[in-house]
């Protein structure tokens, strides 16, 4: 009995697509919790979009830094003394 169990595991951890489908699972009902809603995690949250020129790549790019410019700004503004969060 133990030893068939531990086969059925050993051929589950060697399978990645079945380690990805439970630690996605996982991560998902987490945040879904935390959101308060349900149904696929992954559908309704994430996009990608395919990046076909130059241009786009660098405006990307551009919007990405300044996402990091304000979280370095949202830092410096919630670690000042005279802000109560």
């Amino acid at each position: 009995m133990i030893s068939v169990i531990a086969e059925e595991y050993r051929a589950r951890l060697s399978d990645i697509s079945w380690f990805m489908r439970v630690l996605n699972e996982s991560i998902a009902r987490r945040a879904n919790e935390e959101d308060n809603c349900t149904g696929r995690f992954w559908g309704g949250r994430f996009k990608s979009q395919a990046l076909l020129d130059d241009a786009v790549v660098l405006a990307c790019r551009e919007l990405g830094q300044s996402w990091l410019a304000g979280l370095r700004s949202a830092r410096q503004f919630f670690g000042s003394p005279k802000v109560s969060t």
